[in-house]
């Protein structure tokens, strides 16, 4: 037996599965090494994490998207780091990471949305105020909508056990199939065990968190199905939403955690859509197969308007309702065992 090495964050996996398939991404991107010819860092010494987590804003009053895009800079189209001022990594930038395995990808979410229709989003929150007027713009045989397939308390029982969303598991028959067969084709799989893989590069202390209450969840009996689709347990993002043809308007995703992260994922073929972090002063490409590793609740953001009628973004996270609720079983059952 090989003796490993490696950070306290990975000490219970397999000595290959530490060397072979994470090390690499761990050493190249955390801590980043300065000077790195394929990575760019960049530091914004005018946002603390600290200071807007403490205590959390939320409100933005006043601010136009269109105005606040104007104001921010284009980022280059490289591996890039976002840093705060006191050194917290706020946004990690793949550009074409998942490229070369998009088709695969692709393929299986247009299966899944030629048989699941998406669903209009709530109006009322922040991020889709202007979809029914974006709706308009597209043929009327165009999907556009979501698909919400994740773990979840449902609107005002927080303190009772989380259940599947509608578009998992609680709805017709026939669309349980799809999403069901979707989560666990072959593309969909790798997709998210290897984002998982490349977040323990990212964020690793961060990483086990949201891994070990990943395992947590799926050793429930009403979510034991989480297993299915992560047979290597490496899994750590218990939702999957699917952003098809949307416009996204200023907005934090306040169903995260105020320091967590979520990882997005965009698909298709466009024009324009960049990501705008008005909080840095950035805009990023967004091209498709790029990714963004991004403190979802703590930095606002939206997408500029874009020409194409197939854009798909794909979003990894895992609530913070969720969170809590993992946290507490282990608690106990810890308190219990001794």
């Amino acid at each position: 037996m090989k003796k490993y090495e490696g950070p306290k964050e990975f000490a219970d996996l397999n000595w290959t599965v530490w060397r072979q398939r994470i090390r690499p991404w761990y050493t190249q991107w955390y801590p980043a090494v300065k000077g790195h010819k394929n990575l760019k860092l960049e530091h914004c010494k005018e946002f603390s994490l600290a200071r807007r987590l403490s205590p959390f804003r939320l409100k933005r009053d006043g601010n136009d998207p269109e105005a606040l895009a104007t104001k921010c800079v284009l980022a280059t189209y490289k591996n890039t780091i976002w840093y705060d001022q006191d050194g917290v990594k706020l946004v990690q930038y793949f550009p074409s990471l998942l490229t070369r395995r998009s088709p695969a990808i692709l393929a299986e979410l247009l299966t899944l949305i030629q048989a699941y229709p998406p669903k209009c989003p709530g109006t009322s929150e922040a991020r889709h105020s202007q979809h029914e007027e974006w709706r308009k713009q597209f043929p009327s045989d165009t999907p556009v909508g979501v698909l919400r397939l994740t773990i979840h308390h449902q609107c005002g029982h927080k303190y009772d056990d989380p259940s599947t969303s509608e578009d998992l598991l609680a709805g017709p028959g026939k669309y349980v199939a799809q999403s069901l067969n979707f989560l666990r084709s072959e593309a969909i799989m790798e997709m998210s065990e290897f984002l998982s893989i490349v977040f323990a590069g990212v964020d690793p202390p961060k990483w086990r968190a949201y891994r070990d209450v990943y395992n947590e969840v799926a050793s429930h009996p009403n979510f034991s199905i989480l297993n299915i689709w992560n047979p290597n347990k490496l899994q750590a993002f218990v939702g999957h939403y699917i952003l098809i043809n949307m416009l996204t308007t200023l907005h934090c995703d306040t169903n995260d955690l105020e320091d967590g992260w979520a990882v997005m994922i965009v698909l298709g073929v466009f024009k324009g859509g960049e990501l705008v972090l008005p909080d840095l002063g950035i805009s990023l490409p967004y091209r498709p197969g790029d990714v963004v590793f991004l403190r979802s609740k703590a930095l606002y953001h939206f997408i500029k308007k874009f020409k194409g009628i197939e854009r798909y973004v794909i979003v990894l996270s895992t609530p913070a309702s969720v969170f809590k609720w993992a946290e507490a079983r282990m608690k106990n059952m810890n308190r219990e065992a001794n």
